[in-house]
């Protein structure tokens, strides 16, 4: 893995004045205490702490539910290698594009959209599998202010809400909400028409209040930009970041070239044989009731 890849403890600490070395400490204790969690690298118990606002106990709830929900949810966390052709040929359907620059007050911008509209061409669970390698990306980056997804929706049909697959949606819906390290701020839509109401149908159940109320539609681009500078945009949308595809470009040479630690991540999993009482399985997890609130995490 090269060591350029993956941002250091040291760079974390004058990023974040908030990071005590006693907490890191205290995470990689109660890391190795847990029989049944991987040994997790410093840089993502960082990331875990910081996307818990420095909260030990929540970092800790996070840590378990992530990994556990990356082991029950092998349609997006196995065959994770850059190069396969089911993953390249995805690249090309989806669009997940970080900015070089923030928006207003910080946040790192994520732009999310469809490459190519084509309906058959779109594979849910593969295409989640490509958004979480491209955010992996973005993560290795280190921590965030917080995160804006901005998500074109031009494009969508009915072909692709009948290409949605609810279990996969639902294990989604739970991995982002529940053990994604990050601090979610926005996610804003633009270019909808009256068939986003559909796909919100499908999603807003899954949905915390907390995920519900950071949505925001933009009816135009001028009111898109009074939160995220026009400058800041690619090209595609008269901004100064350049195109879109020169953008995922240089993204996706960056997860071919780490290709190496795509495939060692794909080891972290849970060992559920070895979980202190009883045993999580899919059901308890992505079931209407599952939850993480009964795991014991001391």
């Amino acid at each position: 893995m090269p060591s350029s890849f993956v941002t250091t403890v040291e760079e974390e600490r004058r990023r974040n004045p908030e990071l005590k070395e006693d907490d890191l400490q205290h995470l990689r204790d109660w890391n190795s205490k847990q029989a049944h969690l991987p040994t997790i690298p410093d840089d993502q118990l960082i990331l875990f702490l910081h996307s818990c606002y420095w909260s030990l106990e929540r970092a800790k709830k996070t840590i378990d539910a992530c990994f556990t929900i990356r082991t029950h949810s092998p349609e997006f966390f196995s065959r994770r290698d850059p190069l396969l052709p089911e993953v390249q040929s995805m690249w090309e359907v989806i669009d997940t594009v970080p900015l070089p620059e923030r928006d207003l007050v910080g946040n790192k911008v994520v732009l999310c959209r469809l490459g190519i509209t084509d309906p058959s061409k779109f594979i849910h669970g593969d295409a989640v599998k490509v958004f979480l390698l491209a955010m992996d990306v973005v993560l290795a980056e280190g921590t965030q202010p917080g995160f804006r997804f901005i998500y074109d929706v031009r494009g969508l049909a009915l072909g692709h809400l009948y290409r949605v697959n609810m279990a996969l949606l639902r294990k989604y819906m739970v991995y982002i909400q529940e053990g994604l390290r990050l601090r979610m701020k926005s996610i804003d839509i633009i270019n909808h028409s009256p068939l986003i109401d559909k796909f919100m149908a499908l999603a807003l159940p899954l949905m915390k209040q907390e995920m519900v109320q950071q949505i925001k539609f933009h009816s135009t681009m001028e009111d898109l930009y009074k939160v995220v500078p026009q400058r800041i945009l690619p090209s595609d949308y008269g901004g100064q970041a350049g195109s879109v595809s020169s953008l995922k470009e240089a993204l996706k040479k960056r997860m071919e070239a780490n290709r190496k630690w795509y495939l060692e991540n794909e080891k972290l999993l849970v060992d559920e044989n070895k979980r202190r009482g009883s045993s999580v399985n899919a059901a308890d997890i992505f079931g209407m009731e599952g939850s993480f609130k009964k795991l014991d995490l001391d």
